[in-house]
């Protein structure tokens, strides 16, 4: 399944767009659920995601982990403006990725304040970082509170990677050793994590990499605009 861009939010009286109730299974590229961009409020929840495989995630993906752009400040990752969608009482099990950040779910750039909360996250596996939740990339504002997140586990023979349980980080900067855009403030409340995995790297239950970067630069003598994490 694929959200595209538009026609998403509260209008009036009338509900945001939702995802919900479907059983979703067998994707073999994108994963169960990948929302492109533009998809504000969207809500996904109730939903049984399970046995699907994708490039980058193979549960639920919001966005792109490694999508890039011209600015007047130079390259910049691509904001895909997933404004406060929230991943609610899904069962997300067996789900597999291949890259990116996050076996079951995946929240890269632009997910700002999004909500991830009273999901069953378990048996996911991926190749890159974040065996059950992966946020990778700026996504300031996010919230993953009070989810089961167990059993799942991250390996790759060919590269370090970390959080079997979840990934909380930064994307790598541009260029090549300069700063991060970070992550953005993140809160982990009241959440299960047990029994996950991180086979090469670091991490098992929950690995926080780049959570600063740019921000601190431009707010030297500000610690109160700096990014947070918050366990």
């Amino acid at each position: 399944t694929t959200v595209g861009a538009g026609g998403f939010g509260l209008v009036g009286s009338a509900p945001n767009a939702r995802i919900d109730g479907f059983a979703l299974t067998r994707a073999d590229h994108a994963g169960g659920i990948f929302v492109n961009g533009f998809a504000h409020f969207l809500q996904i929840s109730n939903n049984r995601i399970y046995a699907n495989a994708g490039l980058y995630d193979g549960g639920i993906r919001l966005g792109h982990p490694t999508l890039t752009q011209d600015t007047p400040d130079g390259i910049r990752y691509v904001n895909a403006q997933n404004d406060g969608i929230r991943i609610l009482n899904n069962h997300i099990h067996e789900n597999g990725g291949q890259g990116g950040a996050g076996g079951g779910i995946s929240l890269c750039t632009g997910s700002t304040g999004y909500e991830v909360s009273q999901n069953w996250i378990c048996g996911n596996f991926s190749l890159g970082d974040g065996g059950g939740i992966g946020h990778l990339g700026l996504s300031h504002g996010g919230r993953i509170a009070h989810n089961n997140i167990l059993f799942n586990e991250n390996f790759n023979q060919g590269t370090t990677v970390s959080g079997g349980g979840i990934f909380i980080a930064g994307a790598a900067p541009i260029p090549a050793g300069g700063l991060s855009e970070g992550s953005g403030s993140v809160q982990i409340v009241g959440n299960l994590i047990q029994g996950n995995l991180a086979g090469v790297g670091d991490g098992g239950g929950i690995r926080i990499l780049r959570a600063n970067g740019l921000e601190v630069l431009a707010n030297r003598f500000l610690p109160n605009g700096w990014y947070g994490i918050d366990i």
